[in-house]
Order: structure tokens, then sequence, then C-alpha cells
């Protein structure tokens, strides 16, 4: 049984790692003792967790497409270190929300599935400036919900993640803003 969940687990990674239009995925719930119902999250806690993933999915499904699509070697560096770091980032609160019965998005919505849609058709020459303002963008929304999460989040575990990522991602915001500058300056 051991081998098989193994197994399973390595052709699941090897799968992410090989499909090109790969986002992340739904960590599995934490098994809580049987019998035992998960503890909800406060109602502050579901919005940071809804505010959180939401925004982390978009910029992750957004910086994967700089794997496949991105011409300036800044921009495909910052993609590969968003995609990476928020993958991390997506595994640990998608086991804190899952394991209080929280889901976590599969698809994106609305605005953002229509942003990643135009980027996944950008002309070579549109598709860096328009990664490297839209990744800024969302970087300084989705630090503004972690700041906030790691001062009111009442789960412990949520208000750690929060001050775990909050500089992180708010670096990204910086970054982003250097391409983008950069990239301007080259037209």
């Amino acid at each position: 049984m051991k081998l098989t969940v193994f197994t399973a687990l390595v052709a699941a990674s090897f799968a992410f790692a090989q499909d090109p239009a790969a986002t992340p995925t739904t960590p599995p719930a934490a098994t809580p003792a049987p019998g035992a119902k998960p503890k909800p999250l406060a109602a502050q806690d579901k919005s940071f967790v809804k505010n959180t993933t939401e925004s982390m999915f978009f910029l992750i499904n957004i910086a994967e497409k700089t794997k496949r699509q991105a011409v300036s070697e800044d921009v495909k560096k910052l993609g590969a270190k968003i995609t990476e770091n928020l993958n991390k980032a997506w595994g640990e609160i998608g086991t804190i929300a899952t394991a209080a019965g929280e889901t976590m998005p599969t698809e994106l919505k609305g605005g953002d599935k229509a942003y990643a849609a135009r980027l996944g058709k950008a002309e070579a020459d549109k598709f860096d400036k328009m990664f490297a303002e839209q990744a800024g963008k969302e970087a300084k929304k989705l630090s503004r919900y972690l700041e906030s999460g790691s001062k009111s989040a009442q789960n412990p575990e949520l208000k750690a993640l929060g001050e775990k990522y909050a500089a992180m991602v708010k670096a990204y915001e910086g970054e982003a803003e250097i391409v983008e500058k950069a990239l301007n300056k080259t037209k």
C-alpha cells in the first residue's frame, strides 16, 4: 500500500511537471481523527483563505505561462521564482484550509480568467510587458491579503503563513516593476 501511494505521488508530480498547462492542484485534505469533525475557520479566516487562494491561483497561473511564452530572461526568471515559491505557499494554505473543511479554487473566474486567456494568446513582443504589469498588480494585491492575515487571522497557522509569505510576495511586486521598466526602455 505504501509503495502504491508513493508511486501515485511520484506519477502525479511528474505529470504536473510535464503538463504545460499545469496549475496548482488542491492539496489532499488532512485526515481528522476517526469520528472527529474538522474545526471550521472563523468568518474572517474564511475570507482570508478565499481572497488569498484566488489571488495566488491567478498569479501562479500567469507565471506558469512565462515558461512557454516569455522572451525576456528576466521575465522567465521572475515567472519561475513566483511559480516555485507560490506553489509551496499554495500547498501550505491548502493543507490548512482543507483540514478546516474549506475548498480551494480549481479554476480561474471572471476577469482573472479573461486576462489569463488574453495573456495566453498574446504575441511574443507583448507578452513580457503584459505579464510584468499584471504580475506586479497581483503581487501587490496578494501581499496586502497576506499582510492583513498575518495581523488579523484567528487561526495561528494562517497567521504564520501570512507572516511567512507577505514580504516575499511584496518583493515580487518590486521585481515586476523593475522588469516592466526595463522592458519599456528597450522599445
